[in-house]
């Protein structure tokens, strides 16, 4: 720990291994990718970059070109982080054509810049769905880094994007926001190309 009064406290999940279900340890080390694994498996904390596609990903069976589907709203999904905001731009689609699946999510373009304030990051926004033609709808936003501070006006994320004319969507239910579950979630509705 970085001060005297406070103590880490390293455990694994095999520590556990005994209280746990029959099977339940294999079938998580399994399931998660080399990444996901040293984190929530092994309890060694880090980024959680690569934990989507790990070390299984190849650029040629995971990406491909998707167009923008008129009529239909481009969502955003916003980690507003100091270090690397990121933001995603994508559409839920009821039924694809493109991949003949109910229940879809294009995920369309992304804007990761390193060190810019929330401010820069609306004016990046708003740039690219002008020259896009998208039109704003709602902002699906990191609940922990929208209660944070902007760090030019000092007013919570989610008031500034619902300033600027977003609709802003977050959770503090832990089913919601627990990382593991939203990383898996995303990797089993995943399809290669």
């Amino acid at each position: 720990a970085d001060r005297d009064d406070r103590t880490v406290i390293h455990a694994e999940t095999s520590e556990n291994k005994a209280n746990l279900q029959a099977g339940y340890y294999e079938r998580l080390r399994a399931s998660l990718s080399k990444q996901a694994w040293e984190t929530y498996g092994r309890g060694q904390w880090m980024s959680s970059s690569g934990s989507v596609y790990g070390d299984e990903f190849d650029e040629s069976e995971t990406i491909q070109p998707l167009d923008y589907v008129p009529g239909v709203p481009v969502d955003i999904g916003m980690d507003p982080g100091v270090v690397a905001p990121a933001v995603v731009f994508s559409q839920h689609l009821p039924y694809c054509q493109k991949h003949g699946v109910k229940d879809c999510l294009h995920v369309l373009d992304e804007i990761v810049q390193d060190d810019t304030p929330l401010v820069k990051m609306l004016a990046l926004i708003a740039d690219k769905m002008a020259r896009r033609g998208w039109k704003k709808n709602r902002v699906f936003l990191d609940p922990f880094g929208g209660n944070s501070r902007d760090q030019v006006y000092g007013l919570k994320v989610s008031e500034v994007l619902e300033t600027a004319g977003y609709e802003v969507v977050y959770s503090y239910d832990p089913v919601e926001t627990n990382i593991l579950n939203g990383i898996e979630s995303v990797r089993s509705r995943l399809l290669n190309v």
